[in-house]
């Protein structure tokens, strides 16, 4: 791997500035025995490298963008799971001598075991703090939207029309609008507008006194201090309260325990924007339907679907498939929609769809699917022998497995080795197990897999 290929791209540069940093944090407190302080960042990178990095470029490492995009992502997140790999080898010796033992091959390393290399040093020419900053800046916006999504029960597979960013920070507005490909990619958004003025939007802050706690310590000035937040509180006075976490009201000081504050807007009341906050920003959702949101969501839902069953087969997505769907009611949305938007689903999920059931007398299909799609329902049948797919279906009980006999990387290289996968596939670790023919004779410990491929086996215990 080229440790010298150098990206422009923008989450390639974060990733690897927030490795190296990490690095840098973990030997500055291991050097102090400080080892309980790194505990929690190391666990926590796998979340973030995956729902981060990984989440936000599955195309560019797919190479949907192109070859050469393609390597620098793949070359940023080699380097990173190097690193993370050899910094959390004391931590966690044999997670990650499992990892070793696969990335040594890609690598060429000589090195048999991780725990022969010494911890790393962080490349301090990788660490760019405002890209750090740019990153954590998004993620902080998507996390409050997400938050609105939540209270609105509307789900990231249906876009909305438009987000608002309201904070007095320009540099921070600054941040969002530097990522914004991102944000709206991530939140399905069709428009990011960032704003430092809140009176524009009409938004004004309301002071929520918690009665309970007040009237526990304030006795009888409770109603004349409630009244003061209700009706004569200022909104200097609640955005400094906001700041310092405390406010003085007659005489009595106030904690953010006893006192919350709120953000009411006239767009709530008529225009669909809903919103949220922390202490500092603002995000305003306009979460108003139209019947080109409402249709892309319901293509969402079906491509999802079809994507799943996919995953449910076994299938990588290389491998070639044919799918047959049938919506009911066929008089529903969710069934015009389908047959309206049929060629945008199979794009998006690399698979020829059919409307209707297969049919009789044909190939039996790998696996099955019934979902509720709103008020309709979608089945699937997902068909795969005789398309390109070279693979061996396991029956346990109501349990079915795909294995692959050849996929782009390896071939199955006996009979123990479609074992350990049907193993693995059904966590099946414990006791014997064997494959018997759609006969009921058993499969033969020296079979040539290859000829079992397109077959379905039974499982015997």
């Amino acid at each position: 791997m080229n440790k010298h290929v150098a990206s422009e791209n923008v989450m390639d540069r974060w990733i690897e500035s927030f490795t190296n940093s990490l690095v840098a944090f973990v030997r500055k407190e291991m050097d102090s025995y400080k080892l309980y302080a790194v505990v929690g960042p190391l666990t926590k990178f796998f979340d973030t490298l995956t729902n981060i990095y990984i989440r936000l470029n599955r195309k560019r490492v797919k190479g949907d963008s192109g070859l050469h995009d393609q390597e620098h992502a793949l070359a940023a997140l080699g380097r990173v799971l190097i690193l993370i790999v050899r910094l959390m080898a004391p931590f966690t010796p044999f997670f990650c001598e499992h990892i070793w033992a696969n990335l040594k091959k890609v690598i060429g390393s000589s090195e048999e075991s991780v725990h022969f290399l010494m911890l790393p040093k962080p490349d301090e020419s990788l660490i760019d703090e405002s890209v750090e900053r740019r990153v954590e800046v998004m993620r902080n916006v998507i996390d409050l939207v997400r938050l609105v999504r939540d209270r609105e029960g509307i789900a990231v597979k249906y876009p909305l029309k438009e987000m608002i960013v309201i904070n007095r920070d320009n540099q921070f507005l600054e941040d969002v609008k530097s990522l914004e490909q991102y944000v709206l990619l991530e939140l399905n958004v069709r428009k990011l507008t960032v704003s430092q003025d809140k009176e524009k939007y009409g938004i004004t802050l309301k002071a929520e006194p918690n009665f309970k706690l007040l009237g526990a310590r304030l006795k009888g000035e409770q109603k004349k201090v409630a009244d003061y937040l209700k009706n004569k509180i200022t909104e200097a006075e609640l955005e400094k309260f906001l700041l310092e976490g405390k406010l003085t009201v007659l005489g009595h000081e106030l904690t953010s325990e006893e006192v919350s504050v709120s953000y009411a807007n006239g767009a709530d009341q008529g225009h669909g924007y809903k919103t949220h906050s922390d202490a500092k920003t603002i995000v305003m959702v306009d979460t108003t339907e139209d019947e080109s949101l409402v249709e892309e969501g319901l293509c969402r839902e079906v491509t999802n679907r079809v994507q799943r069953l996919r995953k449910q087969g076994k299938l990588v997505s290389t491998d070639s498939a044919q799918v047959y769907l049938v919506v009911h009611p066929a008089t529903s949305q969710l069934a015009q929609v389908v047959a309206a938007k049929l060629k945008d689903i199979e794009s998006a999920t690399g698979t020829p769809i059919k409307l209707g059931v297969p049919p009789a007398g044909g190939k039996t299909p790998t696996t099955t699917s019934k979902s509720a799609v709103k008020d309709a329902e979608v089945e699937l049948w997902l068909l795969t022998d005789g398309v390109g797919f070279e693979g061996i279906t396991v029956v346990d009980g109501s349990k079915k497995v795909q294995v692959h006999v050849k996929t782009e990387n390896q071939k199955l290289r006996g009979y123990a080795d479609l074992l350990y996968h049907v193993r693995s596939a059904l966590d099946l670790w414990g006791g014997k197990v064997a494959l018997k023919n759609a006969d009921g004779t058993l499969v033969h410990p020296t079979v040539e897999v290859d000829s079992l491929a397109g077959q379905t086996l039974h499982l015997v215990k």
